[in-house]
């Protein structure tokens, strides 16, 4: 096995208005690193001076205004998924990065992202935890926000049902759900008890090897 350090990925997501984002400062309040990836994805798309020329090839020059794309043509999920597409390779580079900074001295770091499932990342981590609230609730927090009731906005999204089902860890975000901050502390408790499992089942192997090949030199350097 690897002997780097063993570091565990967990995507947060959710749909819109959710409280995801909420969820991801309690996890940061907690101390455990959080990668806001769909921060990242919008500095990406709007100054990654390679996006423009990229956005030309794929869909046209009139998608571009100057040196910038024009958002407002990007109005279907479909052409939203393709642009996310295009700086896939530099987002998750920058999380890699990130995750190198942090390693060291944490247990897991969690890729804050509102597309695992619509992009079909969940395969790149080892935790995916869903953030769910009823659409209605999520209605209102939206009216709340802006005035006004759109419900284009939850027309076409991913439900919440089918997230939780492929969720390894759903956390209920609504007025009469769980204690969040309870069940935050909850799934950090089981990611970590799953690092150290995974952290002796290595010391493990490596032992078992190093016995079998008669070289017990190096086995310091596996249980540090």
């Amino acid at each position: 096995m690897n002997r780097k350090n063993i570091h565990l990925t967990i995507a947060l997501t959710g749909n819109r208005l959710s409280g995801k984002d909420s969820v991801g400062k309690l996890f940061a309040k907690i101390g455990i690193p959080v990668f806001d990836a769909d921060a990242i994805l919008k500095f990406l798309i709007n100054y990654n001076p390679s996006v423009p020329e990229a956005v030309k090839r794929c869909f046209g020059d009139s998608y571009v205004m100057g040196d910038y794309i024009n958002p407002m043509l990007f109005d279907t999920d479909e052409k939203m998924s393709r642009l996310i597409s295009i700086v896939e390779y530099p987002l998750f580079d920058a999380y890699s990065k990130f995750r190198e900074k942090y390693k060291s001295y944490n247990h897991y770091t969690i890729f804050n992202s509102s597309v695992i499932f619509e992009k079909r990342w969940y395969d790149k981590f080892d935790f995916v935890i869903n953030v769910s609230a009823p659409v209605e609730d999520r209605r209102y927090r939206y009216e709340q926000k802006m005035g006004e009731l759109n419900d284009w906005v939850f027309k076409n999204e991913m439900s919440n049902i089918g997230k939780n089902i492929k969720a390894d860890h759903v956390i209920h975000n609504h007025g009469q759900g769980q204690d969040v901050y309870k069940h935050i502390l909850d799934i950090d408790y089981k990611i970590s008890q799953e690092y150290y499992l995974r952290k002796n089942t290595r010391i493990k192997n490596e032992m078992i090897r190093f016995e079998n090949e008669g070289d017990w030199a190096d086995v310091k350097s596996i249980t540090t």
